[in-house]
């Protein structure tokens, strides 16, 4: 059992710290990020994508089998099949998702995209360039991962790592803890938070890959709530 103090975040209004009390499952277990107004860690930039930075955040380069395993995992969620399948009119829709949803100041390749001169094997762009994009350690808010161990005050979370041999195909369903889905948080104050929706030019289906160069990352014990075992996983849009 573990006893957290934290405040208290709805619709704007801050509360005094209240304890809460939260009783983890055995381990491994599966646990729910926690949306904005749940925590005090990270920011709490209304608009914009809800990412929270890993403790051992880094930059990581996805080489060719990593980028087309992410544009794959889109593919999948909207067309039921993987990139090479399309048509030409669906591969054409998929690339333009692809140049959004990887474009510098995007909370996913910040200043390390296809538009920053970094290598891009998806549009493609950039053919002779000496780095691959990258992506920054991250999970989103709503997420489902999955808990291997409690360390220092954080829980170790598992990732996919990047050094091993990447998946043909990572479906999402078996894999949520690994495949998150992409949420914006808005300023529009519902009963219990904010209206949290999927990014607009996916609908609901773009979805990010959690990474990393080893098969862990941690994150602060205060960003998860432990979801009972055996519980459905939560969606992660609100409401």
């Amino acid at each position: 059992m573990v006893v957290d103090f934290l405040p208290t975040f709805i619709a704007g209004k801050t509360f005094l710290p209240q304890p809460q009390i939260i009783v983890e499952p055995a381990l491994p277990f599966f646990a729910r990020v926690k949306h904005r107004w749940e925590h005090s860690y990270g920011n709490k930039e209304f608009n914009r994508p809800e990412s929270y930075k890993c403790i051992n955040d880094k930059f990581r380069q996805l080489e060719p089998d990593a980028q087309r395993l992410w544009m794959d995992c889109n593919c999948m969620e909207t067309f039921g099949k993987p990139f090479k399948k399309l048509n030409n009119t669906q591969k054409g829709k998929a690339i333009q998702w692809w140049k959004s949803l990887t474009k510098s100041k995007e909370c996913f390749t910040n200043d390390h995209a296809w538009d920053d001169g970094y290598r891009d094997v998806i549009i493609p762009k950039n053919p002779n360039a000496p780095k691959f994009i990258m992506q920054e350690n991250l999970v989103l808010g709503g997420a489902t991962v999955k808990v291997l161990a409690r360390t220092n005050g954080n829980y170790m979370v598992a990732c996919l790592n990047i050094n091993n041999p990447i998946p043909i195909l990572l479906p999402r369903l078996g894999n949520e803890h690994l495949v998150h889905r992409a949420t914006i948080i808005t300023d529009e104050p519902i009963a219990g938070g904010y209206r949290v929706i999927p990014f607009p030019q996916f609908l609901e289906n773009a979805v990010y890959l959690f990474i990393g160069d080893t098969d862990y990352n941690l994150l602060p014990v205060e960003l998860l709530e432990p979801l009972p075992p055996g519980a459905p996983f939560p969606s992660p849009f609100y409401p």
